[in-house]
């Protein structure tokens, strides 16, 4: 009898501590701006505040180490915030793959993506860029993402996926860079594949 609730609470004991120090999940969103410089009709309205870019911004090294330690594959440094806004996204991508965290990811409305930024994001070793697509046509894009172009847009897709090509990305998975974009099945005329 004392043996089998010495088991019975032995058990209840390890079950509680396992779930106390279960490891993090495998993967971790970080917003490091809250700012943006689109009014996308799909957002939340409160989300169409201006935002100050370094407001509220967290320190390059915020989490990254613990982040690995305990376990985490990828890291999303991003949220409802444009990623671009925030002028140290590449040290943070760079910081972050210093840490060891195998897969750095950010989405964003890839109107910023100029030529600097795409190679800043090549050479920090971003894994992947998701770019935010939405519209069958020109002007239904235009509509729900104002004010962006989307010819600008498309042209930044081009530029990064050649910048992407013409330099060998020094990490596991080299086509992984901007692999995919637009939203599946929207029907958008930029979205689909892009290898």
């Amino acid at each position: 009898m004392i043996q089998t609730l010495s088991r019975a609470v032995c058990r209840i004991a390890g079950r509680t501590m396992d779930l106390l120090l279960r490891p993090l999940p495998p993967l971790v969103r970080i917003e490091t701006t809250n700012a943006c410089n689109s009014r996308c009709t799909i957002c939340p309205p409160s989300r169409h505040a201006a935002a100050d870019p370094a407001d509220g911004r967290p320190p390059v090294h915020l989490h990254h180490r613990p982040v690995r330690r305990a376990g985490c594959r990828e890291i999303h440094l991003h949220n409802f915030g444009e990623p671009l806004m925030d002028d140290r996204i590449a040290q943070r991508v760079r910081y972050a793959k210093q840490c060891g965290l195998p897969r750095v990811k950010i989405f964003s409305n890839g109107s910023l993506m100029d030529e600097r930024w795409a190679r800043e994001l090549i050479d920090a070793g971003l894994d992947e860029i998701k770019i935010s697509f939405d519209g069958a046509t020109r002007e239904e894009f235009e509509q729900i993402r104002a004010p962006l172009q989307f010819d600008r847009i498309i042209e930044n897709i081009h530029r990064l996926v050649a910048l992407r090509n013409q330099f060998a990305i020094p990490h596991e998975d080299s086509r992984g860079l901007l692999q995919h974009f637009g939203q599946a099945g929207n029907g958008s005329p930029a979205g689909g594949s892009c290898r």
